[in-house]
């Protein structure tokens, strides 16, 4: 039995170095990343999704809408009354102390990212005895773990932690209705 299965596997290890070798094979990885100039977000908060089909890019078709203005009335008003909405998702701890500087240390660093990164949100807090600066509204962990990533040789001590948290604007374009 043991002899019929190594021959299998030699067989089927010899049909696969053959099929690479003539190139009809062509191993692929399952995960695909995208890396994108303005990340895409699914969501597109804060985009009315009728003038964004609306928009003509170059090289595509257009899209005629004809739609009641009660519809539209009614996005908006969905829009408006959901805005202060929150969600769960990830910030990331630059800095947690309880030592007796640690307020104008936290006040330090955080004015410190605040020059580095004016595009990220900055949350100092105080929950005794602890002084805290978090940092980021990220829906994903995995997306935490990347900005994580670039920050651990500034803040070596960083670590994430799950809040909740508004939701993170994903594009540098004008979001405004």
């Amino acid at each position: 039995m043991k002899k019929t299965i190594s021959i299998f596997v030699a067989f089927l290890c010899l049909s696969l170095s053959t099929l690479l070798a003539q190139n009809q094979y062509i191993p692929q990885d399952t995960t695909i990343h995208v890396t994108l100039e303005n990340e895409v977000d699914t969501l597109l908060a804060g985009r009315e999704i009728f003038l964004l089909l609306k928009e003509s890019l170059p090289g595509e078709g257009t899209v005629t809408l004809r739609q009641s203005g009660t519809l539209r009335n009614a996005l908006l008003r969905h829009i408006s009354t959901n805005s202060g909405r929150k969600i769960f998702g990830y910030r990331i701890r630059i800095y947690f102390d309880n030592s007796q500087n640690a307020r104008v240390r936290s006040e330090a660093i955080a004015n410190q990212f605040i020059r580095e990164f004016p595009h990220i949100k900055v949350y100092l807090s105080h929950v005794n005895p602890y002084f805290k600066v978090t940092v980021g509204d990220f829906r994903t962990k995995d997306d935490a773990q990347q900005f994580a990533t670039q920050l651990s040789g500034r803040y070596p001590s960083i670590f994430i932690v799950r809040e909740q948290i508004g939701y993170p604007n994903v594009s540098t374009s004008d979001t405004s209705l």
